[in-house]
Order: C-alpha cells, then structure tokens, then sequence
C-alpha cells in the first residue's frame, strides 16, 4: 500500500503545489494521513451507489460529414464509407468504425497500457461521434477499477490520463470520489478543488455538488462519532481552501464554542447576523450557548432538509426507480448518474408511451456496456417523477439487453433538474427541485 500511495500524479503534483502552498495548516494533520499529497494512487475502495454500473451511455448526434471541421485530413473518415465497404450504408459504415475504434481503445486500456490509450484517444477524439463514446469507455473503465477493489489500474489509467488532459473535471471528480471512500479527506479536498477549479458550466454544477455531498457526508460521520476536534480541523481546511460557505462557517462557529475557542466562535456569528438566511439560526446558537456553556455541544449533524423522498428499489449495489407517462404507463429505471441521458429499450419505449405526445429527434450512436448500438432520440412532451412532473423529456431509445431485469437507465438530464442525495440505509432519494 505504501508503493501505492507513491505513486503521484505528476500532473496534479505541480499544480496543486502552487494551488496549495496556503492552503494546509498545521492543524490539517489531524484530518487525514498524508494530508498534504494529491495522489489518485491511494485509491481501491468501490464507488458509491447510484454511479455508473457499468452501462453508462454516451450518446452523440449522427451528424453529416460536412460537419466535420478543423480536423486534420488523416483523421477523418472517409467521404463516402458506402463505396470502401461494399453493401454498407453510410450510416452503417460509419457505425463500424466508430466500434472500431471503441474496441481498439478498450483493448489497450485492458491491456494496461494507458499511455498508449492517451495517445490514441489524442489522434482520434476529432473523428465524428468519437470523443463521447471513448470519454465513455474511459469513465466505465475507472468505474469498474474501483468497482474491483483495482487500485493500481485505477491509479495507472488516472495517473496517465491527467498527465496529458490535467484540467479535466470530469475524471477529477471520479479521483475525489475514490479518494473519499478511502478516508483521505484532506486529499480528495484538494482533488475537489482542482475540479471547481478547471470547471465551467455544468462541469461546474457537478463539481460544487461533489463537494456539498462531501462536506455533508464528513460532517454527519465525523460528528456521529462525536470526533469534533477533527470535525474543527475539516472546516478549517475547507476555509483555507476558500472552500467553505456561510453555512460552513455557522458550522464551524458551532464547533468552536464547544471547543472552547468562544472568541473565534462568537466573531464568526456576529459575522453572520446580517445574513438573511442564517442570522435567526446563528441567534439560536448563541442563545444556548449562553444558556449553559458547560452543557453546550453542537448538534450531531446538519442534514440538509429535502423537500422529497422517493423508495427505490434496492438491485444489489444499484437503485431501480418508475418513470410514470401521462397514459399511465410505467417503466422502471436503473438509477445511474454516469448516464448522461436516459435510455429505455424499444420495446419498453413503445409500452411507455402509447398514449403520449411524442417528438422524434433524430438518430444516435450509444456505447454501452454491451458494445457501440445505433439508436434513436426522441421527446416526451410529459413524464411523472415522483411528485414531479418533467416537460419534453428527452429519452433514448435503443435494443440495450438489460436482461430482462429493468426497461432502461435513469440519466442526468432527469437527475439534474434536482437537487439529489441517495439515501442507503433506506434506500431513498431525496429531492429538492431546483
């Protein structure tokens, strides 16, 4: 384990050395070993639940040829497949060569070259329809190294990707996620920040969600085992970091009364009183504080307050959920964040919206874990999510063999539309709209 954790990533190695020069005191040692390193080679526990179960589905617009701009001339395919590959369409031909090239990159990344794999998704990722679908290789392959307890093909595959693609937030976050589930909070902060850092639009969203569901889940274990000198140690580092938010620092003022540091826990408060929206809850605090300071002791968590919760049906690791159409018809969804839309099968799709107002949208080619499919996308005018009703829904539509077991994946484009947390002791997920 010791070799492990020394292998650093060269990328992230000088860029968080000049990110992090203020960033860590000395009271950051209380919070993790080897606080002070970024380095994804730590990492062999599973993802969390609700992530890609390995049929994370990247889908790509089957655009024309002539859309293929600013890519070298050895790059492209070629002008007309149909008359190099003999009874071929053009969409057939050009359906083979994007599994190609899928198939190719799978290989050298089972292979354990990693260096090459870069290499190869640099000279290829300009093709059409390329790039998402070998970003979607990419993102099941470190999935299911974490699934597999695989920690130096994790860190071998990470470690060679951010090499050259070190602004990457998207695999950022799958490194922070990883270094989470080992316990090394101080390490996946600074992975954490480098993704918001490198972030913009809804990589951004996704970046300061990771760390809200990680600030949440450190504060309610740290504070369930009653370890408030860590719990102090964590929101000061997420200051430092220029991390926190105000409901952090109301937080941390919490944990600094009972610490016996009134002084610092009375100036953050008093900051407080001019917010709205937690000036009347920093009263409060005072209020029992100065009540009985000897029987002060902060709360044992700050959950976050969720207007919904929906029972989900527990399928090993993974979370099946309904999507109800206006007929009434319903199909049941594997929960699956890696998705970035929601596919349903053909036959569950002609099921599920009999009786709705439908919009076809065009074709698509999908990689999933069976393999490069061509499908179809389509727009339901109106679909039931639980309380919730979502408007001109777009869903894909594919011969996915799920086994029989559920009609599709439940992708982001539905998950986004809320504020999330999975809920595993009861099996929920809780939802605030956003």
């Amino acid at each position: 384990m010791k070799t492990t954790r020394t292998v650093i990533i060269s990328a992230l190695g000088f860029i968080a050395g000049w990110l992090s020069n203020d960033w860590l005191s000395s009271s950051s040692s209380a919070i993790a070993p080897s606080a002070q390193r970024v380095s994804p080679s730590v990492l062999r526990a599973p993802l969390e639940n609700g992530v890609s179960a390995g049929g994370a589905v990247a889908s790509v617009e089957q655009n024309s040829p002539s859309s293929q701009s600013d890519v070298p001339e050895s790059e492209t395919y070629r002008s007309d497949p149909a008359t190099a590959d003999s009874g071929l369409s053009w969409q057939e031909a050009r359906l083979k060569q994007a599994a190609d090239r899928v198939d190719e990159f799978k290989a050298l990344i089972e292979s354990g070259d990693y260096e090459q794999a870069v290499l190869y998704y640099s000279r290829h990722r300009h093709l059409a329809d390329v790039e998402a679908l070998l970003r979607s290789v990419l993102r099941n392959s470190l999935q299911a190294f974490g699934d597999n307890g695989q920690t130096e093909r994790f860190a071998g595959l990470a470690d060679a990707w951010l090499t050259s693609y070190y602004s990457d937030a998207e695999i950022l976050l799958l490194v922070a996620k990883q270094h989470r589930s080992m316990d090394y909070v101080q390490e996946a902060l600074n992975v954490l920040q480098l993704a918001m850092t490198y972030s913009d639009g809804s990589e951004k969203t996704a970046s300061y969600k990771a760390l809200q569901e990680f600030i949440q889940d450190t504060d309610s274990e740290l504070s369930r085992e009653s370890a408030w000198s860590r719990l102090q140690s964590f929101y000061e580092a997420l200051r430092s970091m220029g991390l926190d938010s105000a409901e952090d620092r109301l937080r941390l003022a919490e944990v600094y009364l009972f610490s016996g540091k009134e002084n610092a826990g009375r100036e953050l408060l008093l900051q407080l009183a001019n917010n709205a929206q937690l000036a009347s809850r920093a009263q409060s605090i005072l209020q029992r504080y100065d009540a009985g300071a000897g029987e002060f002791k902060p709360l044992n968590n700050r959950k976050k307050q969720f207007t919904s919760r929906l029972s989900m049906k527990s399928m090993g690791r993974h979370y099946l959920l309904p999507l109800l159409a206006a007929g009434g018809a319903k199909v049941e969804l594997l929960l699956d964040t890696g998705a970035s839309t929601t596919l349903i099968t053909h036959e569950a799709f002609q099921r599920f919206t009999g009786g709705s107002e439908v919009r076809y949208l065009g074709p698509r080619i999908f990689n999933t874990a069976n393999g490069v499919s061509r499908g179809n996308a389509y727009q339901i005018k109106r679909v039931t999510f639980g309380p919730f009703e979502l408007q001109n829904l777009e869903v894909s539509v594919s011969d996915v063999d799920f086994g029989g077991q559920f009609d599709g994946l439940l992708g982001m484009n539905v998950l986004q539309q809320f504020s999330f947390q999975i809920d595993q002791t009861n099996s929920e997920l809780l939802l605030n709209p956003r």
